[in-house]
């Protein structure tokens, strides 16, 4: 399978991976993936091996893949993942050095000769919906319930260091605030998130943040200004660690991004800030996973009291957890 894309793209495969581990189950399933979703790879229980496409300077992990595709033999099924209607390079190449006998993809320019080709669906539709379609095509079983494993010693870390904070009785609420890289249409903004964690606090919530990479020093500054000790910083920590202290969680709390999507994925219920179109195409669906739309291209005016009174009301409800 190929599919270079990020996190939470891999993660809405996993329905679809399921399915294609249930109709093969003695199958070598291998996926090729890029840097950065190679976090979220281990975590997949529905592949045996995974290889990571780098940047073209990272010549080393790039051969290693080349050596892979060249003399382990000839693959029976090759599989692009890719959602999307444009050309893809990347796909077109990696369906002639697979040597696969069958290959499928959703239909776009360049894989024409592919046996199995998935129409694009007229109008918007989530990425659940769109590889419910490829399962159909391939004949296998489809369940639109993403999922991801954590790993035993991480989680017997997490319990201990949770466990050891005598938070019993209490919500216990991890805020993801950060992902500050991405557009700011996308972020709810930090200090709507400081305004929403002292609401929480004030209402008897244990709040713990979550720090991706190189976000570290910013997240600790944001919660010191709301006056917290930085020990409720988790992070960063590598994926399968943070997925284990996400297990701890009754509630994880982001604008939507891959770690919400990771958050979903482990059974841990969801609050997530989307824009509309994000609401359309990405949403995480389930009757635990909750969120509030702002504009097509903007969630940053939702309201923090909108906010807070959504979230009260689902820490209130018995099937948090």
């Amino acid at each position: 399978m190929f599919y270079p894309r990020r996190i939470g793209d891999w993660v809405v495969t996993t329905p679809f991976l399921r399915g294609l581990r249930a109709k093969f189950p003695e199958a070598e399933i291998t996926a090729v993936a890029s840097a950065k979703s190679a976090a979220v790879m281990p975590l997949i229980p529905f592949i045996d091996y995974f290889h990571i496409l780098g940047r073209p300077e990272k010549i080393g992990q790039n051969l290693k893949l080349l050596g892979f595709l060249l003399f382990s033999g000839k693959r029976d099924l090759y599989i692009d993942l890719d959602p999307n209607p444009a050309f893809s390079r990347g796909g077109w190449i990696f369906s002639f050095l697979t040597r696969a006998r069958v290959k499928g993809a959703f239909a776009r320019s360049g894989n024409e000769a592919f046996q199995i080709r998935v129409p694009f669906a007229e109008g918007e539709c989530t990425m659940l919906e769109r590889y419910a379609r490829l399962a159909k095509a391939l004949d296998i079983s489809y369940e639109a319930r993403p999922e991801l494993k954590a790993f035993k010693a991480d989680m017997e870390m997490a319990h201990e260091k949770i466990g050891s904070l005598g938070l019993s009785g209490r919500p216990k609420i991890m805020i993801h605030p950060g992902d500050l890289k991405r557009e700011s249409g996308v972020r709810w903004p930090l200090e709507k998130f400081a305004d929403l964690s002292r609401h929480l606090m004030a209402h008897g919530a244990a709040l713990f943040f979550l720090a991706g990479p190189n976000e570290k020093d910013s997240v600790q500054e944001f919660v010191r200004q709301i006056g917290l000790d930085v020990s409720c910083v988790i992070g960063p920590r590598p994926l399968r660690e943070a997925a284990a202290f996400m297990l701890e969680m009754d509630l994880f709390v982001s604008s939507l991004n891959g770690a919400s999507h990771v958050a979903a994925a482990l059974g841990v219920s969801t609050f997530s800030f989307y824009m509309g179109y994000d609401w359309r195409v990405w949403r995480i669906a389930g009757e635990r996973h909750f969120g509030l739309v702002g504009e097509e291209n903007n969630c940053r005016v939702i309201a923090v009291d909108e906010a807070y009174e959504s979230i009260k009301k689902i820490i209130g409800s018995a099937s948090l957890k």
